[in-house]
């Protein structure tokens, strides 16, 4: 048997990654799987299109408002201990951790000695709290984190990554044994998507996913301004599909198309507008994703829609792998100007070849790769 426990995620949150992870697990030979998560996550991650995963669900009660941390903390903690006895009781051979607070992590390291198992805790965007750059509330989570990594570690404790580049930052980052540090690409269920036929004279450019400061989101509405007068003529525009947060009003304007309400939009939606997109729009450089993986770089390769990207370790780690897949720049200003070069003179061929590479991308990304990858990690 193989337990998989969610323990930080609550409603629609990780539901994709979550998902595709299930799938993962199920490549290993001859395991039931038993998975336990919040109870609206639960339900999400049974229903997600694409996940027909033999689980069994143990769905639990959790606080959703992260305002009210310390309590949702002293649940984790007793929901972590009965797991953990569950793992014992039942001779679990193996306990995957796909999200952990900083402050469970510590309980988890605390209690790990007392129940003989092998365990993956996965890491997720709260690495980037490690960094230096961090202050108040989110430096403090950042040293319980990374007190968390540094304590007690034994061999049958790893920790799995979603990058081979992030693996080798964290390993920077934090003394920590190499061997004890696992990497796979970011699990996706990748599916046949109908995309519009490209014209070439209204292009449609995008982000996808949710729109935020630490994202650099607000740059999409600085770009979309300085083509107005193309925005107005028609030529050329500009949308978020996603739900963009509070902390991005002061920036919006009306050159870009987005929604107003701060709610997840369903997945029909969110794929029709996708799709409809001719280019993804990146904006985030090292200041956030040194350590943390782009679950909306995959959301391109889903939807083989080329990238327009800001450089940043993580697309600079794909682009070399996967060849061209759209272009990476040094600036704002580069990816202005590369945005008036495409009106101006749009590379139709070119086009079509990075799009070709994105479809290959999903193969060399495949769900069947990663489960093997992992096994292997897990059994070498």
């Amino acid at each position: 048997m193989i337990v998989v426990l969610e323990l930080n995620q609550t409603g629609k949150s990780h539901v994709p990654v979550n998902s595709a992870f299930l799938k993962v697990i199920e490549g290993f030979p001859g395991n039931k799987l038993c998975f336990f998560s919040e109870r609206e996550h639960s339900r999400s991650v049974r229903q997600f299109p694409g996940n027909d995963v033999n689980v069994e669900y143990h769905p639990f009660t959790q606080i959703k408002d992260f305002r009210l941390f310390p309590v949702r903390e002293i649940i984790s903690f007793l929901k972590l201990i009965q797991v953990l006895f569950f793992v014992r009781m039942k001779g679990v051979k193996l306990l995957f951790i796909t999200s952990i607070s900083p402050p469970s992590h510590f309980v988890l390291k605390l209690l790990f000695p007392l129940f003989k198992c092998r365990a993956v805790v996965t890491l997720h965007g709260e690495l980037e709290f490690l960094r230096e750059n961090k202050k108040g509330f989110w430096k403090c989570w950042g040293k319980i984190l990374k007190a968390s990594l540094c304590f007690g570690n034994s061999g049958d404790l790893k920790y799995l990554v979603l990058g081979e580049i992030i693996r080798n930052n964290l390993l920077q980052t934090v003394k920590l044994n190499p061997d004890s540090v696992l990497s796979i690409d970011h699990p996706f269920i990748y599916s046949d998507i109908k995309n519009k036929t490209l014209d070439e004279r209204h292009l449609r450019l995008g982000s996808v996913g949710v729109a935020s400061l630490h994202k650099k989101s607000y740059r999409i509405f600085q770009l979309a301004e300085d083509f107005k007068e193309e925005i107005a003529g028609g030529r050329i525009r500009f949308e978020i599909v996603g739900r963009v947060l509070p902390n991005m009003h002061s920036h919006v304007n009306e050159y870009v198309d987005y929604s107003s309400e701060n709610d997840l939009i369903d997945r029909d939606s969110f794929e029709d507008r996708a799709a409809n997109l001719d280019y993804l729009l990146f904006f985030y450089d090292n200041d956030f994703y040194r350590l943390c993986s782009s679950g909306a770089f995959f959301d391109a390769v889903n939807f083989e829609k080329p990238v327009l990207a800001i450089k940043n370790d993580f697309f600079c780690y794909y682009f070399n792998r996967l060849g061209n897949i759209g272009y990476l720049f040094d600036s704002e200003t580069e990816l202005s100007l590369k945005v008036k070069e495409l009106l101006n003179d749009f590379p139709v061929e070119e086009y079509n070849r990075q799009a070709g590479n994105l479809k290959k991308a999903k193969e060399i990304l495949s769900l069947s790769s990663i489960s093997v990858s992992l096994y292997n990690q897990l059994n070498s």
